[in-house]
């Protein structure tokens, strides 16, 4: 028998090597089968039966099956389902004599790779092998080519996904590592998904599904880098890590590489000098800066529906001459213990603020005239009743109350809450007035 034309060296020595399960319940076929694959060089298993066959399979694992059609028990229909249940990627071949259309569509159907008529040629049989070895081949180099992939993306030190069609189809050892997971097969296996593990993408809470964030990323039309934050798995406690996600195209279309780089002490650093920025140094609460903030969020929610809110300013009476008798110490350690008390006498939706000096406000969130004028007399009565360290004398606040009115912009709001501060100081002080 000659080379078969189109034939390689690599294919030639794959055939050397190749084994094949030959399925047929007559066992002149089955010799006949088997006698052209010998010949050609390679390794030969036979079967005479369905039944037989998916045992052998299962016990030798050959490289591919060449099996009859019409077969008792077993036919070669319901042992390529079978085989394919095992192995998706072995070849299959289905000899048939019979001239049936609908035996010939059912085989096709049923996905083999290969369909042979009887009698078979040495040349159509050996035709087929060489076809199927040059795509086992390639299938081969593919995975190979995956491995290596596979291998660099483990190494890089950051965390990297391979994203195609807009899922996730790899994740490298670090950051399933990371997550708690020996490999990414493991955590597939486990059927999770990255997504379940993001808490944050762009300093919001995030809550949209496992895939969401990942469209989010790759639909981004103004291509920005943006931040994740991730729950460490290993450390429930621990706060999330933060990471920049940059994706760029890779390989095939519809294919990107999505890399994570952990700048969390970056993003914790910022944080930082954020809240520095925006918190009074002395005391630790909030500054006028971070008070706009607040006042104009809570705004937007009023308009939005979302409830009324109401302001309570307050002023420390004869502040100046605690100071002035006793130490500019002793007048810091009672804007201090002020602070305490106003924050032990308030929920914690409520936002308190240091206006500046010895000025204070507090932001009463879903609260109306009613429930902030009840706020300020009780804080009003547990200052006065307060002893503060290093001031031997009573110390007291006068309060100004006001609600917020739809339509009346923040400078309104403000003026009329500092009109009734300014009452309640000129109608004796330790007293509070609505506005």
């Amino acid at each position: 028998m000659g080379q078969h034309p189109g034939n390689d060296a690599d294919t030639l020595r794959a055939l050397r090597e190749l084994t094949v399960l030959c399925v047929d319940d007559d066992p002149v076929s089955l010799e006949q089968v088997a006698g052209f694959l010998r010949r050609a060089g390679a390794e030969v298993v036979l079967a005479e039966g369905g039944e037989q066959g998916l045992e052998a399979f299962r016990t030798r694992e050959p490289d591919l099956v060449v099996t009859d059609l019409l077969m008792p028990g077993m036919d070669g229909l319901a042992l390529s389902r079978a085989i394919r249940a095992l192995d998706t990627d072995v070849p299959v071949f289905v000899a048939t004599g019979v001239d049936d259309p609908d035996l010939i569509v059912s085989a096709l159907e049923q996905n083999v790779d290969h369909l042979l008529l009887k009698p078979i040629l040495p040349e159509s049989l050996l035709g087929a092998v060489f076809k199927a070895l040059r795509v086992t081949e390639l299938r081969r180099r593919l995975l190979e080519a995956g491995r290596a992939l596979r291998q660099v993306l483990d190494a890089y030190p950051n965390f990297v996904l391979v994203v195609e069609d807009g899922e996730v189809n790899y994740a490298n050892r670090g950051l399933c590592s990371f997550l708690g997971f020996a490999s990414y097969d493991e955590m597939r296996t486990a059927d999770r998904q990255v997504g379940e593990f993001v808490a944050e993408l762009d300093g919001a809470p995030y809550d949209q599904g496992p895939r969401e964030w990942l469209r989010s990323i790759l639909d981004d039309p103004l291509d920005r880098e943006r931040r994740i934050r991730l729950a460490d798995i290993r450390t429930p406690l621990a706060r999330p890590r933060t990471f920049a996600a940059a994706f760029s195209p890779f390989g095939a279309p519809g294919r990107s590489l999505l890399t994570l780089t952990d700048v969390s002490e970056l993003e914790d650093a910022r944080q930082l000098l954020e809240n520095q920025a925006a918190t009074d140094p002395l005391t630790g609460v909030s500054n006028r800066r971070r008070f706009e903030a607040l006042l104009a969020a809570e705004e937007d929610r009023a308009v939005s529906g979302l409830g009324p809110f109401a302001l309570v300013m307050l002023d420390i009476d004869h502040f100046k001459s605690i100071n002035d008798t006793y130490g500019h110490d002793v007048g810091d350690g009672v804007l201090q213990e002020l602070v305490g008390l106003v924050q032990d006498s308030v929920r914690a939706t409520d936002r308190l603020a240091r206006l500046g000096g010895e000025e204070f406000i507090v932001l009463a969130a879903n609260s109306g005239m009613n429930r902030a004028a009840r706020v300020a007399e009780r804080l009003r009565r547990t200052v006065a009743g307060h002893g503060f360290v290093g001031v031997p004398r009573q110390v007291t606040c006068s309060f100004g109350v006001a609600e917020h009115r739809l339509g009346e912009d923040r400078d309104k709001l403000l003026k009329r809450v500092d009109e009734a501060l300014y009452r309640a100081k000129q109608g004796g002080r330790n007293r509070v007035e609505l506005g």
